[in-house]
């Protein structure tokens, strides 16, 4: 990010960025042999860290969510891609330069869980419905994730707890697909990855009253947890579980699945004069058919009692390197159940994103030709012009 390039090792900084994500885009979505070559030839963390920064950059900037969705549909494009998510477990060792992104040591799975945690807790209303895309993402990756930090770990439970609360879960009837998909992640990671996660099974074990909350919903928490959602409002929470870009679900062997989880068989539900969503029976017995709690819950029965002996043992006095170590030379070999087949969402184009697209990138070309305008702002259709103060 230097400025002055008279000084030795700096570079140049480049004010088209917008047009080569565009370009890239492109080459991603029509050229295959171009994403199988960056795939296998190429360092794609070079490319994840820039993409990363931008859309961290960017999230609070109303004028910047077209950039924010481009680069969101990248990485969802580049997420479907086993070798992506593998490649993620590369040391992270880059410091961006932003003063308010928290310091960690780990991987660049670490960083891309961080900044999509930062988008969806620290980003303007606008950027809610890529929160799908956002959770989608780290699904894709969970599975290949050898190791996640205890600052990532952290904030992938409390994101599960934000998705929880009444705030967000009764917003909306198909909110709940956030929920199944962060505990599609933990899965994941405790299925197929949990000799080195023992940080996420800790930030599991410390916020256990979550899962508890989930196993035990019932109808006349539902009601009640709704009526405090409609008495405090929907003020940053998606009123309708959005989905901006299609994707096909597919298992590991590349055989195709249901499309998008809660996508079938939604559940109706009533809903009031003013168009509030009201659970019923039958939406509850779909949310607890549709959330896998399963995996954490029988991860939770064998360690928590173990962790609790062992700070007996201690007197009470246990610091978390104690419990770090514990957990990782315990193992849940026979007892948690049969693994569930890893899921990849790819992305697919529809309408609505060709659609986008065309606006994007003439939005791009009405705004870097201002100097000498080339069109009436007046007479534009395609997007809505507004001055920012």
């Amino acid at each position: 990010e230097a400025k002055n390039v008279y000084l030795p090792g700096s570079t140049f900084e480049i004010g088209c960025h917008q047009e080569v994500l565009v370009i890239l885009w492109k080459l991603l979505e029509e050229n295959k042999d171009f994403l199988l070559y960056i795939l296998k030839y190429c360092d794609i963390t070079q490319l994840l860290v820039p993409i990363c920064y931008i859309m961290f950059e960017a999230r609070k900037d109303p004028s910047k969510v077209g950039l924010v969705h481009i680069c969101t549909f990248i990485l969802l494009k580049l997420s479907g891609e086993r070798n992506f998510s593998v490649q993620l477990n590369k040391p992270y060792d880059i410091v961006l330069p932003c003063s308010d992104f928290p310091l960690f040591t780990g991987n660049h799975a670490d960083l891309l869980v961080l900044v999509l945690h930062k988008l969806i807790v620290n980003g303007i209303d606008k950027l809610s419905p890529l929160y799908n895309c956002f959770i989608t993402i780290i699904a894709n990756i969970s599975p290949y994730t050898k190791s996640l930090c205890m600052a990532s770990s952290v904030k992938l439970v409390s994101l599960l707890e934000l998705f929880t609360s009444h705030r967000f879960l009764y917003a909306a009837e198909g909110n709940h697909v956030y929920v199944a998909l962060l505990l599609e992640v933990m899965n994941n990671l405790i299925q197929y990855q949990y000799s080195g996660n023992p940080h996420i099974v800790y930030a599991i074990v410390r916020r256990r009253s979550v899962f508890e909350v989930l196993k035990a919903l019932n109808l006349p928490t539902a009601l009640k947890q709704a009526q405090k959602q409609h008495a405090a409002g929907n003020a940053g929470a998606p009123t309708r579980s959005t989905h901006v870009v299609d994707t096909t679900s597919t298992l590991e062997d590349g055989k195709a699945v249901s499309q998008e989880p809660g996508s079938e068989n939604k559940p109706s539900s009533e809903s009031t004069g003013a168009g509030r969503f009201v659970p019923n029976e039958k939406w509850l017995a779909a949310v607890k058919n549709e959330l896998p709690l399963a995996t954490i819950l029988r991860l939770l029965e064998h360690v928590v009692p173990q962790i609790d002996e062992l700070i007996r043992r201690n007197d009470g006095i246990l610091d978390d390197s104690t419990i770090l170590t514990f957990l990782t030379n315990t193992t849940m070999v026979g007892l948690l159940p049969v693994p569930h087949p890893i899921v990849i969402r790819k992305y697919t184009p529809n309408l609505f994103t060709g659609l986008w697209f065309t606006a994007f990138i003439w939005g791009v070309m009405f705004l870097e030709n201002q100097a000498m305008p080339l069109y009436d702002a007046s007479t534009i259709k395609l997007f809505t012009v507004s001055v920012a103060n």
